[in-house]
């Protein structure tokens, strides 16, 4: 190695959920740059998608991808002065270069009511970031599945959580859309125990990410992570009632899109 100064650089890999370009170039061509390595989320096929709705999915997003959930990543790049005639020792300490994101929904579930699952996705999230400055653009956004769970439970009001891993969340361009990025989509199975029915509600959470401030818009147009960990609380309750889960006409889904709140009506 000759003298001078260099970039290290260290991330994590993790084939099954993201995957590495510009890595094998640089690796091989000395004209190639550290700064055209990207990680890209692995994009999950019609199969996966239909497995793990298991056939209950009404499509209301259609123009965009799935993206597998992506495991953490985890990157530090240093500048350092190498000299060939004595040894040097760098300590590297990477830092999370990925943002976990929590949906938190409120339920009001009427006496009598079991949800059997409940599954959401939400779009408007990066394909790729540039690994050497964190860099990620909104040119081509995709979305993601998550299984939302129950996490608290006082009478009939309970709290289900759903949470992604990824590089970044981008709203709406405008409140108004009910399709585009930034929308988060719900698909509950629910029983009273004779019947069941299956609901759709969809939402325009442009405010609520715009208001957690989790990205930073840079001077090229192009956005860095502000924040790493952040919930994303939806303020409605999703209400679901006894009567609308008896058999109907309508084959048992029943759709609601509103732009404001995620449900004002009682299913």
């Amino acid at each position: 190695v000759m003298n001078g100064e260099y970039y290290i650089m260290s991330f994590n890999q993790n084939v099954t959920s993201f995957s590495t370009s510009g890595l094998q170039a640089f690796l091989n061509d000395p004209a190639a740059s550290m700064k055209d390595i990207r990680l890209s989320a692995t994009k999950m096929t019609d199969e996966e998608v239909l497995t793990e709705y298991g056939g209950e999915r009404t499509d209301f997003n259609p123009l965009y991808d799935f993206i597998r959930d992506i495991t953490p990543v985890y990157i530090e790049v240093q500048q350092v002065q190498i000299s060939p005639d004595r040894q040097s020792e760098f300590t590297l300490t990477p830092s999370l270069l990925s943002q976990k994101i929590t949906f938190r929904i409120n339920m009001e579930i009427e006496s009598g009511v079991t949800l059997e699952n409940v599954m959401a996705e939400i779009s408007g999230l990066a394909g790729s970031v540039e690994t050497m400055t964190g860099q990620i653009d909104n040119e081509e956004t995709f979305r993601s599945l998550m299984t939302m769970e129950e996490v608290s439970s006082e009478g009939n009001r309970k709290i289900y959580e759903g949470t992604i891993n990824t590089f970044g969340l981008f709203p709406s361009k405008n409140q108004t859309f009910i399709t585009g990025p930034g929308i988060l989509q719900v698909t509950i199975r629910a029983t009273d125990g004779t019947d069941t029915k299956v609901f759709h509600a969809g939402i325009n959470i442009r405010q609520t990410i715009t208001d957690a401030g989790i990205l930073a818009e840079l001077e090229n147009g192009k956005f860095r992570i502000a924040r790493n960990e952040v919930t994303l609380e939806i303020p409605n309750t999703l209400k679901i009632d006894k009567d609308q889960i008896a058999p109907g006409e309508d084959q048992g889904v029943e759709i609601w899109i509103d732009s404001d709140e995620i449900l004002d009506v009682e299913i």
